[in-house]
């Protein structure tokens, strides 16, 4: 790359310009402005970016999904939350009684095969009843497997 100077000419003092500041500061050159080179792309695949193997990652991570909020491990169930789908979920070690799956299908969760959980829509509007509501299904489905296998009352 070359660099070019440009060359300005200072007003040597006389009696007209000798108020005149030019004459006293020291000489400015400008900026050089440096050309950047130009790549010609001779083929197509060099315009693009080059390939990675990585795999893309979502753009916001918030933590764990679904998101555990409760679990009994001597009942065998878990309540958590899918952020992503807004939806409360129960999941069982084992297939529940008919007593307990009547429950949860009043409480409005439904049976999802593909994931292997009941789950029930967040409401957009009043989220925090819907959290509410399956935390106290958690209690009472808990109560009844705990009663239902002869371990009693849950601890805490």
């Amino acid at each position: 790359m070359a660099r070019r100077k440009l060359k300005t000419e200072i007003a040597e003092p006389t009696p007209e310009n000798i108020h005149d500041a030019t004459h006293d500061a020291p000489p400015v050159e400008p900026a050089v402005v440096a050309e950047a080179p130009i790549h010609p792309v001779s083929t197509p695949e060099a315009a693009e970016p080059p390939a990675t193997t990585e795999p893309e990652t979502p753009a916001k991570s918030y933590g764990p999904n679904p998101f555990g909020i409760r679990a009994d491990v001597v009942a065998g169930v878990r309540l958590q939350e899918d952020k992503r789908y807004r939806q409360m979920q129960l999941k069982f070690d084992a297939r529940p009684s008919d007593e307990v799956r009547h429950a949860v299908r009043e409480a409005g969760f439904q049976w999802r095969t593909h994931e292997q959980v009941w789950s029930k829509p967040i409401d957009r509007d009043q989220g925090w009843r819907t959290r509410a509501g399956a935390e106290e299904l958690f209690d009472r489905v808990t109560t009844l497997i705990r009663t239902e296998h002869g371990h009693g009352h849950a601890v805490g």
